[in-house]
């Protein structure tokens, strides 16, 4: 005889008529529809941008759903290229997007794209998302929802475009985590992932040249910057990647291109003299020494390069009448003599007025859409950040904010260290230690500076490949 109860599986079961489920697709197109029916029947302008903005948002959310590295690409195209590399080559009326009182940039309508692509994922309960949410990452989601608990305090009292202006300037990148551990759910995803960011980042090289080319005429200087801080950052994170690449013989390059990559990074670095990447770069080694990961042909290379480097920038401040070491010293002196060094001392008052501010409302914050508005010594008024992620945090997330983020790093290194210490494979391991110590080295850099795109997609990597139900 048959065993009912394996017939039983095969039974539908029925759904109410009115059951959301059944009629959910049903319901969302008729509310699209609604939406677009009440917009034309308005008219005007505002109704064209609406459509618009629609159409290039359902756009750019498929792209992000289907085409998740082309997606990685277009935030390195839009968010660091168009968004800062490019800003100054670009004629005055394309620098900035606007779409009537709103002052857009280049990547945020894909960044639209990407929080509704996850939002689908989020209303399709989507088991990594879950895990990654609600366990693995508690604090990640802790930290989202307190910023949104601030941005809802602010609305009475700044305006709306303000407050999602300087969430988005601040804070958005931190989004870009739980796309990367939703669509690149398998090890192979992840590590040609983890090979496409070192080519992108690599390719701060030759944005630099042409920046630093066109705008500059190779000139070296004091002042003068080829590449933005960030993309200085983003060039020093995939070299560590490449560095971690090789050491475990899973990226097969010639040892002369190696030479020529670490020359090229320690030359443009040092010319470009931003201090904050030089101090990422010193804990990057420190590190990486501290930790043991240097073979020694890693070490010889690493070390011509270096010296390499040092030769070449010698010879090419000579032609600009620069002694090499003066230039090294005067900019080292924020470091211990800050008073003497201009940019330094501006961001020690505007970190003294920050910490003042911070004292009113210590757990709370400023909230969101205040544009700071700090004090320096003269009486000038800056509309920027202190130039410090541990005070742009409290200031405007209150100490709550700063405890929350803190706890999501070592959240991030303790489940790193777990894994690395655990019997998993090259890649991984490789991502893992690659994105322990480019989250490291950025830590020292935000001393100076805030987020950026490249440490969170590299964070974002490591993330995904550790998670406990990654697929093979």
């Amino acid at each position: 005889m048959d065993n009912p109860e394996s017939k039983s599986i095969f039974i539908p079961i029925k759904q109410h008529p009115l059951s959301l489920r059944r009629n959910r697709d049903f319901i969302s197109t008729a509310a699209v529809l609604a939406i677009l029916c009440l917009m034309v029947s308005m008219g005007g302008q505002l109704s064209i941008n609406f459509l618009g903005v629609l159409s290039i948002s359902v756009i750019l959310t498929a792209i992000a759903y289907r085409f998740p590295y082309i997606t990685i690409a277009l935030v390195f195209l839009l968010g660091q290229i168009m968004g800062q590399e490019a800003q100054l080559l670009l004629p005055e009326n394309l620098r900035q997007l606007e779409l009537g009182p709103l002052k857009l940039r280049y990547f945020d309508p894909m960044l639209l794209g990407i929080i509704f692509a996850v939002v689908l994922k989020l209303l399709q309960r989507d088991k990594i998302l879950m895990q990654f949410l609600f366990r693995n990452y508690l604090l990640w989601t802790l930290l989202l929802g307190w910023l949104s608990i601030e941005i809802m305090r602010s609305l009475g009292v700044y305006s709306i475009i303000n407050i999602l202006g300087e969430f988005r300037t601040y804070y958005q990148y931190l989004l870009l985590i739980p796309y990367i551990v939703i669509f690149f759910q398998t090890e192979d995803e992840q590590w040609r992932l983890f090979k496409l960011l070192i080519v992108l980042s690599l390719l701060f090289i030759l944005s630099g040249l042409i920046r630093g080319g066109i705008l500059r005429g190779f000139e070296i200087g004091f002042g003068v910057r080829w590449f933005s801080a960030s993309a200085n950052l983003a060039l020093l994170n995939g070299m560590i990647a490449l560095y971690f690449g090789i050491r475990h013989r899973l990226i097969k390059i010639n040892s002369t291109v190696i030479i020529m990559l670490f020359t090229a990074f320690f030359v443009m670095t040092i010319i470009n003299n931003i201090r904050s990447v030089w101090l990422a770069t010193a804990a990057a080694i420190l590190i990486v020494m501290l930790l043991r990961q240097s073979s020694l042909r890693m070490q010889i290379l690493s070390t011509i390069g270096i010296l390499t480097s040092l030769v070449i920038t010698h010879y090419l401040m000579t032609i600009y009448s620069i002694d090499f070491l003066t230039f090294i010293q005067d900019r080292s002196k924020a470091f211990y003599d800050y008073k003497s060094d201009v940019t330094a001392s501006w961001r020690y008052y505007l970190w003294i007025e920050a910490l003042s501010r911070i004292k009113e409302s210590p757990f709370l914050g400023q909230g969101l859409g205040l544009h700071f508005e700090l004090y320096l010594n003269s009486g000038e008024v800056v509309y920027t950040s202190p130039h410090n992620l541990y005070i742009t945090i409290p200031y405007q997330l209150g100490f709550t904010g700063l405890l929350l983020y803190a706890g999501l790093l070592a959240q991030i290194f303790y489940r790193f260290r777990k894994a690395a210490s655990n019997q998993v494979s090259k890649q991984k391991r490789t991502m893992i230690l690659a994105a322990s110590i480019i989250l490291f080295s950025s830590s020292a850099y935000y001393i100076a500076y805030v987020f950026e795109y490249f440490t969170w997609l590299y964070v974002g990597v490591a993330i995904a490949v550790n998670n406990d139900k990654v697929k093979k």
